[in-house]
């Protein structure tokens, strides 16, 4: 994905009252959360990255509310998230390639659809770039790759990401995401906005949706649930343009808005 032509959301905090009047009402809400950058910071080796404790029991304590679904929709494997967050919860991996159920039963949303060739190719590009750029690492995740360069030096990573991203947009039966220092490559189909829609229409039809995020490949999901009444919300500075309606600065902020949200949905507001 390239540059996003947008505005600058609106502060979140100070269009609170507009916002609870979105989510504290007895009916059912989806509230998805992209994990990097939005549930916990981000880090040089995204292996290295864990939950805080705080982040998760509060998305516990939503996901355990009446009548509220919380979803996690992230570029990473489902394995890395079942390895990160609570019980409980959808995990939505690869950007919408695999599904986990809050009992934990998992299922692949597309097979392959004739990319294999082209992403055999990209993988021996990938390996390459590998072994000459210092800190360049390919990612395998199943039908999908992902190129990450965020700890490799700067001007080699950004010609090598140009690289690679260019020879994946001329492969068949495959999308190119550009995200921050990685390209990632899946199959065409794909992407959070889908996989969004996809979980609203199963879980919460007519329902309240509730998207945040802070990658270029968010903009997916923001741009999907503008057209309606979701609440989208933007974890980045005040200058950034996104699709998103509101913005929180970073991921205490959002820690804060979970537990606010699980707050406006106690058991007595719902009718059985």
């Amino acid at each position: 994905m390239g540059g996003v032509n947008g505005r600058s959301p609106a502060p979140l905090w100070e269009h609170w009252d507009e916002v609870e009047r979105g989510l504290a009402v007895p009916a059912p809400l989806l509230a998805c959360f992209d994990y990097d950058g939005t549930l916990t910071p981000i880090r040089e080796r995204p292996e290295e990255v864990a939950t805080p404790a705080g982040v998760a029991d509060a998305l516990a304590d939503l996901a355990a509310r009446p009548a509220t679904e919380v979803a996690v929709v992230s570029g990473r494997r489902v394995e890395e998230l079942r390895e990160r967050l609570p019980a409980g919860l959808w995990l939505v991996g690869c950007h919408g390639l695999a599904l986990v159920d809050p009992a934990g039963a998992e299922q692949r949303l597309v097979e392959d659809n004739g990319g294999a060739v082209s992403l055999a190719a990209l993988r021996r590009l990938g390996e390459r770039f590998e072994r000459c750029l210092p800190g360049a690492r390919l990612e395998e995740k199943g039908v999908a790759l992902a190129f990450h360069t965020r700890s490799a030096p700067p001007a080699p990573a950004r010609a090598a990401a140009r690289v690679f991203a260019g020879a994946a947009a001329g492969c068949r039966g495959l999308r190119v995401i550009e995200g921050k220092e990685v390209v990632e490559v899946l199959p065409e189909g794909i992407d959070k906005g889908k996989a969004v829609t996809r979980l609203r229409d199963r879980l919460v039809p007519g329902g309240a949706v509730l998207y945040i995020g802070d990658d270029t490949t968010d903009e997916d999901a923001f741009e999907e649930l503008a057209a309606g009444s979701a609440i989208t919300v933007l974890v980045g500075p005040a200058d950034r343009p996104s699709r998103a309606r509101y913005r929180v600065e970073g991921c205490a902020e959002v820690e804060e808005l979970v537990r606010r949200i699980a707050e406006l949905r106690p058991a007595d507001r719902f009718i059985a």
